[in-house]
C-alpha cells in the first residue's frame, strides 16, 4: 500500500506540475499573441477586439466581437470594414510558425461576419517589390475557412446607397493555399467552396435590378431559386 501511495504521490506531484507550467505558457502565450497581432498588423488596417482566447495545447486561438477596418495607404477613408462576433484560428501548425516558411492551420471560422465594401475607396495596388527574399512565413494552407451567417454590403458612391446586398450567406472554402510572396493579383486557390445564401438583390441603377431569393454554388454547379 505505501508503494502505491508513493506512486499516486508522484504521479499527482507531475500532474500539478503539468497543469501549473500549461498555464503559465497560456498567460505568456496570450500576451505574445496580443504583441504580435499588435506588431504585424499592416498601418493602414485598424484591428480592435474585445478578448482574446488561445490553447496552446491545441493550437486554437479566438478573438471576440472582432472590428477591422482597411483603407488604401495614404488614404483617410476605409473602403471596406468588417465587424464579426467571433474569429477563430484551430489547429496551428507551431513546428511549422516556428522552423518553416509554410504556417498551416486546420480551420478558420468566422460567426456572423458583417462586411461593407466601399469599392470607390479602393484602389489596386501595383505590387512591384519582390517578396521572395523576406523572411518569415511565405505560404499560408488554410484545410477549411468556413463563414457562418454572414452578410455583405458592397456600396455605391451616390450618397453611400447600396449597389448589392447578401443578406444571409454561408461560406465554406477547402483546402485553400495563400502565396505571400506572389505579386498576382490572386494569389489563392483552393480545392473545392460550397457558398448557400438567401436575398440577394443587386441595383445596376437606371431601373435595372436583379433579385434571388437564394442561391447555391460550388466548383461544380450554380442553383438559382426565384430569380428576378
Amino acid at each position: 500500500m505505501k508503494i502505491r501511495n508513493k506512486i499516486l504521490i508522484i504521479i499527482s506531484s507531475i500532474l500539478v506540475f503539468i497543469a501549473i507550467v500549461l498555464a503559465v505558457l497560456q498567460l505568456y502565450a496570450k500576451k505574445y499573441v496580443k504583441d504580435l497581432i499588435a506588431e504585424k498588423i499592416p498601418s493602414n488596417y485598424t484591428l480592435k477586439y474585445a478578448d482574446l482566447d488561445i490553447n496552446i495545447a491545441w493550437g486554437n486561438i479566438t478573438l471576440h466581437d472582432v472590428v477591422l477596418k482597411m483603407k488604401d495607404k495614404e488614404a483617410s477613408q476605409n473602403y471596406a470594414d468588417l465587424k464579426t462576433a467571433s474569429l477563430e484560428l484551430n489547429g496551428i501548425g507551431y513546428w511549422d510558425l516556428a522552423f518553416n516558411e509554410t504556417l498551416s492551420i486546420k480551420g478558420i471560422l468566422l460567426q456572423n461576419p458583417k462586411l461593407n465594401y466601399y469599392p470607390y475607396k479602393h484602389k489596386e495596388s501595383k505590387k512591384s517589390e519582390d517578396n521572395s527574399k523576406n523572411k518569415g512565413i511565405q505560404t499560408l494552407e488554410i484545410k477549411k475557412i468556413a463563414i457562418e451567417k454572414g452578410s455583405l454590403h458592397v456600396m455605391r458612391k451616390s450618397a453611400d446607397s447600396i449597389k448589392m446586398t447578401l443578406s444571409s450567406f454561408d461560406l465554406t472554402v477547402l483546402a485553400s493555399q495563400i502565396d505571400l510572396k506572389s505579386t498576382d493579383k490572386m494569389p489563392f486557390v483552393y480545392e473545392n467552396y460550397q457558398l448557400d445564401a438567401q436575398k440577394i438583390d443587386i441595383d445596376n441603377g437606371n431601373y435595372d435590378r436583379l433579385k434571388v431569393d437564394s442561391l447555391s454554388a460550388n466548383k461544380e454547379a450554380i442553383n438559382l431559386t426565384n430569380f428576378q
